[in-house]
């Protein structure tokens, strides 16, 4: 394969997925290099239409467009060549030209998700117009900005049902507790899953997440109120940010999630070129594709109320009447992250 190529797919896969699922490989014919999802690596139930893998692929798609303008190359893409095969997720054609030196590139390699408190310093206006602008050669989408403190709080509380739920109900907390990983030699062994380290939990608070594994355990944390606790602690850390952005489009089909996943790939990266950091915070969106659908199993009523609700509020809250949030996430500047997860080097098919 084209040493270029590979410098191109390597760019790619440094691109944030649900857990760090990573859920994607490659098959290289001629120029084109061919991107198919791997539906079984993302949680199923937070992965509703493989709509969570949908916005990875865009979000490596981008990385891949970045990087093959930097190494020189033009890349046009295809979505979904196959009507007859949904996991073909793309086609990227790459045809040699000169090379940009684009300047988001060196940022693929350093940008992370980063869940520690923020500054609440305001963007500063040239932050805030690159961040608006960012997902413009993308087309088919929009950035939104809640910027001051009632609006951040208000999507904060709201994004924090997500936590409740998951934590009281015992089949999405099993779920979720299995694909914890507890240690970096675990971590560092299987290069997937969600890296304990990287959620920068206090000693204290390492404790009460480790006990949560246990049912019984769970069921008494909970019955003594610890979910609404840790949801309060999660409402304030949210809350801490120069601004929460929501990344829109129009409609809800996968090429919609695919074009929304490559604006926040270049939003993310131009935070990163200005110093920001970025957290995503996803939860009540992708529960809420499954409760749209009518697919309600394993949650009460009372947790569909609970995200319903809670996803109203986010979208009122935008200004939203109509369209999709396919990301939504928090901004700002803080420390850097204690931990990074790693990457699988990348599956190219014969």
């Amino acid at each position: 394969m084209n040493e270029m190529f590979s410098k191109i797919i390597e760019a790619g896969i440094q691109a944030p997925s649900g857990d760090n699922s990573q859920p994607w490989e490659f098959r290289v014919r001629e120029n084109i290099i061919s991107v198919f999802n791997r539906p079984d690596r993302d949680l199923p139930f937070f992965n509703f239409a493989q709509r969570g893998s949908h916005v990875a692929h865009g979000a490596l798609l981008e990385n891949m467009k970045i990087a093959a303008r930097h190494f020189g190359y033009e890349a046009s893409l295809t979505l979904f060549p196959e009507p007859e095969n949904e996991h073909h997720v793309a086609d990227v054609m790459l045809v040699a030209g000169e090379s940009s030196g684009e300047s988001l590139y060196p940022y693929i390699f350093t940008r992370a998700t980063n869940r520690k408190a923020y500054l609440t310093t305001p963007l500063s206006p040239l932050e805030k117009e690159a961040l608006l602008k960012a997902g413009d050669e993308v087309g088919g989408g929009t950035v939104r900005l809640a910027e001051d403190g009632e609006a951040r709080r208000a999507i904060a509380e709201a994004s924090v049902a997500n936590e409740r739920v998951v934590l009281e109900t015992p089949a999405l907390r099993q779920i979720f507790f299995d694909h914890v990983v507890w240690s970096e030699e675990e971590e560092k062994q299987k290069r997937t899953g969600l890296y304990l380290k990287t959620l920068e939990l206090a000693r204290p608070q390492e404790a009460i997440f480790w006990l949560y594994r246990f049912p019984r355990a769970a069921r008494l944390l909970n019955a003594v109120g610890f979910s609404r606790l840790i949801a309060r602690d999660n409402a304030r850390l949210y809350a801490s940010s120069g601004a929460i952005i929501a990344v829109t489009t129009e409609r809800d089909t996968r090429h919609d999630f695919v074009t929304g996943g490559r604006i926040m790939e270049r939003v993310w990266l131009t935070a990163a070129r200005h110093g920001l950091h970025v957290h995503p915070v996803t939860g009540v969106l992708f529960l809420m594709h499954r409760i749209a659908a009518g697919d309600t199993s394993e949650l009460s009523d009372v947790s569909v109320g609970l995200l319903s609700r809670a996803h109203e509020r986010i979208r009122s809250t935008f200004g939203m009447q109509h369209g999709t949030i396919v990301m939504l996430f928090r901004v700002g500047k803080a420390g850097e992250p204690s931990a990074r997860s790693s990457r699988l080097p990348p599956r190219i098919l014969s």
